[in-house]
């Protein structure tokens, strides 16, 4: 909270900006690790706030949430 959230926001923009600007001179097969991993990352994401109030997630839901998260 030291910056605000509109700064952390700024910042995570950029950082996937970026990330988009030196994947374009990567090969094919890294850019789609790469794209793979991220997309994991945001269901991972979606899961979490979907079943974060939801007293019936299992073990199994719980893990899944956290390997997409890490990208394993």
């Amino acid at each position: 909270r030291r910056y605000g959230l509109s700064r952390a926001l700024v910042a995570g923009d950029f950082i996937f900006a970026k990330s988009f600007q030196l994947l374009a001179g990567a090969s094919e097969d890294v850019s789609h690790v790469i794209a793979d991993a991220a997309l994991a990352t945001a269901e991972g994401e979606h899961l979490e706030l979907m079943l974060s109030f939801d007293a019936t997630v299992t073990k199994e839901q719980h893990e899944e949430i956290m390997r997409k998260k890490t990208g394993a």
